[in-house]
């Protein structure tokens, strides 16, 4: 292997980093940008949903539109009390990978104790700056369709519910 070859391939590995870098430099104003985004949706829509930032690992926040947690109208039978099956509602997520672009996920709601939590299913990688308000809209607006189709079509493939009652 000619030293060319690897000199070539060090300088790509450069470029790299340096890209990183002017990405991970633009994450501030996108992270802005999609907070202001997601609060003005939920507002002006009048969204039953809480948007949040989650801060822990600098560099890789995690901001999320989520329905929470809600009573799914099912209770487990404990002697004579109720306890009541908690459903927890879908996100959306965007964070910062270690490249400096952003990923986007959604997650559908789960019924504790009756459905797994699915993976998170993978929305797209974008350029921080490629993160644009129609964009953010266009996000939302597949999310809302994927949470009401799943809670119209019951898309969890539970359990069916006489399985759920043998002993």
């Amino acid at each position: 292997m000619a030293l060319e070859q690897i000199k070539n391939q060090y300088k790509r590995y450069q470029s790299a980093l340096e890209v990183s870098e002017r990405l991970r430099a633009n994450w501030p104003a996108a992270k802005k940008r999609i907070l202001k985004t997601l609060k003005h949706i939920k507002n002006e829509v009048e969204l039953d949903a809480k948007v949040k930032l989650e801060d822990k690992m600098e560099g890789m926040e995690i901001i999320y539109l989520t329905f929470g947690r809600s009573n799914s109208g099912i209770f487990e039978k404990i002697g004579k009390a109720r306890r009541p099956v908690i459903k927890e509602g879908g996100h959306l997520f965007y964070s910062q990978l270690f490249t400096g672009k952003i990923g986007v996920w959604r997650t559908l709601p789960h019924v504790k104790k009756l459905s797994n939590a699915q993976e998170p299913m993978k929305v797209g990688v974008y350029d921080p700056d490629g993160i644009t308000e129609d964009l953010i809209l266009q996000h939302v607006h597949e999310f809302i369709e994927s949470v009401a189709d799943w809670e119209e079509n019951d898309l969890s493939s539970n359990s069916i519910g006489y399985k759920l009652h043998k002993k």
